[in-house]
């Protein structure tokens, strides 16, 4: 794919793509221009996948920067591993080329030639929203005690408020 300027762009591939349901992370591709092209969801089980232009590769990007088997990623449930297959462009993190694994947290990038990939946290459904969701939870339950305590409490108050003025009058 070529743009105007007649200079090569990167296309990235998911080749698998699951339902939002469960995943914990989000591995977004970008090409050279920085434009997102694809993403691809974890989840909180272990998985390996590979990054290049073979039609075995989970991310296949349409980019001569990228060797056919560029990087090899392994996803542990909460961090991506970035290993390098000895790719003739490299892979680099933080503007280093990779010399060895190197572990990547959510918010970090990788780049694989001319392309980025960044792992992010889902932004819907996703485990650290389900932690949001119950320590809101956790939040409302507690208010809702105290409210329920609130208005048991007034409730006593007026019941002994009833009681007494009924005794009174009955004396």
């Amino acid at each position: 794919m070529s743009n105007f300027a007649g200079t090569r762009t990167t296309t990235w591939q998911a080749t698998r793509r699951h339902d939002a349901p469960g995943a914990v992370a989000e591995l977004t591709l970008h090409d050279a221009r920085g434009v997102l092209a694809s993403q691809l969801l974890l989840y909180a089980t272990p998985d390996e996948l590979f990054a290049g232009r073979g039609p075995d590769c989970e991310l296949q990007a349409d980019d001569h920067s990228v060797s056919w088997r560029h990087a090899r990623l392994v996803w542990d449930g909460n961090t991506l591993v970035v290993h390098d297959l000895a790719s003739k462009n490299g892979t680099w993190v933080a503007g280093r080329r990779l010399a060895g694994p190197i572990r990547l947290g959510l918010g970090g990038a990788v780049r694989f030639g001319n392309a980025t990939a960044r792992l992010e946290r889902v932004r819907l459904g996703g485990r650290a929203d389900l932690e949001e969701a119950l320590r809101l939870g956790r939040r409302a339950r507690w208010h809702f005690a105290l409210v329920v305590l609130l208005i048991a409490s007034l409730s006593a108050a007026l019941l002994g408020a009833l009681v007494l003025l009924a005794l009174s009058r009955v004396a």
